[in-house]
């Protein structure tokens, strides 16, 4: 039986978020799973250039904890990731980490070239293009920060592990799969791809609402937890947090088996995270034929709002994110211009816009569908 085990932690000081993860690598008797000597990379969650006073971002303060400890172990460690936006090199430094790695040893691994690994029994594919870099590593941890999402619901340890696709792979597979089902299965793929040998989450702090960039709202949790089993830990954290793990399409493979042993280190207090909103609720439930779906889908599915200068900076972040071809958003005569018809609604530049100059529509139907439709926990 996978375990999952949960530390109250409920500041970011240096001493208490240390104090925590030494609990959770013993609970876990993490000291035989990894080897002295052992390559082992963490992939944080850094969907952008974000400084620790938001919850965008995996905490410096966990990083360097993990670090910390694996170095004891006598391990060698590394921090990789593919932001979503800008430079691992700029996340690093917005974070203040560029000094204290350094003393420790710890290498900077940006990912950027794809290689890809067979995968003969994927969901979505046979092969899967994650970093190449990966292959120098004996070790993954998915460090993740506890966060709602727009468009998945939930984004944890399995999910984020879709950053070790290198540079704009990432909105080319949300376009190649703009199903969310297939999508949803491709993440599982990614997950066995890169086989993570732990996942670890961030929810000292964690995001609710409109997540996973800074339209969600920051809301403390209290603890850090990990498993071996990164969909269970998804599963259990979403729990301890008032979330439905039935609307994650991502954990529905992990559901049908037996769930996972949970231990709990200190006081762990369930608080209720506001969810974001389902955005497919009504076509999910409605059975219909495939044109009048189509047809409904404009009418409660959201749709990127582009705010105009000088709200908008015009760093054309969002056309370059943009997977659609032709581009649904393109900058023209001093202004975004989007054409709904080429939107896959993969809310990409929504998530990546680092100016919050990006809203998402409320059609009409999507707002008393959620009235109506309460999901139980």
């Amino acid at each position: 039986m996978s375990k999952v085990v949960f530390a109250e932690c409920r500041t970011y000081s240096p001493a208490e978020v240390l104090a925590a993860t030494q609990r959770i690598f013993e609970a876990l008797d993490v000291d035989h799973l990894f080897r002295r000597t052992e390559k082992v990379l963490i992939k944080p969650n850094f969907l952008l250039p974000s400084g620790d006073e938001t919850a965008v971002t995996t905490h410096s303060q966990v990083l360097l904890a993990l670090c910390r400890l694996l170095l004891d172990l006598g391990c060698r460690v590394a921090i990789g990731e593919s932001p979503g936006i800008g430079t691992l090199a700029a996340c690093i430094a917005r974070k203040g980490l560029g000094e204290p790695l350094k003393k420790m040893g710890v290498s900077v691994v940006e990912f950027t070239r794809p290689e890809p690994v067979p995968l003969p029994e994927g969901r979505a594919v046979k092969s899967v293009p994650v970093a190449a870099e990966l292959r120098d590593f004996d070790a993954v941890i998915s460090a993740a920060k506890l966060k709602t999402h727009c468009q998945f619901y939930f984004t944890g340890s399995v999910k984020n592990l879709y950053g070790c696709l290198p540079g704009m792979l990432k909105p080319e597979y949300h376009l190649r799969f703009v199903e969310t089902e297939r999508f949803n299965r491709f993440l599982l793929d990614v997950h066995d791809a890169v086989k993570p040998r732990l996942g670890f989450m961030d929810a000292v702090v964690g995001m609710e609402g409109e997540g996973p960039s800074s339209r969600g709202r920051a809301k403390p949790a209290g603890f850090l937890s990990a498993s071996t089993d990164c969909a269970a830990l998804d599963i259990e954290a979403m729990k301890a947090v008032s979330l439905s793990p039935t609307l994650a399409p991502y954990l529905q493979e992990r559901l049908g088996r037996p769930a996972a042993e949970v231990i709990n280190l200190g006081k762990i207090e369930k608080v209720v995270f506001e969810p974001p909103a389902k955005m497919e609720s009504v076509l999910s439930t409605i059975p219909l034929p495939a044109g009048l779906r189509k047809v409904l889908k404009r009418l409660v599915v959201p749709v990127p709002v582009f705010s105009v200068p000088p709200v908008c900076k015009l760093c054309g972040n969002c056309q370059k994110i943009c997977p659609a071809q032709p581009k649904a958003a393109v900058i023209e005569k001093g202004r975004v211009r989007f054409n709904r018809n080429y939107c896959i609604n993969c809310f990409c530049c929504f998530e990546m816009c680092p100016h919050k100059a990006i809203k998402l529509s409320q059609p009409f139907l999507m707002r008393h569908w959620r009235r109506l439709k309460v999901p139980s926990l």
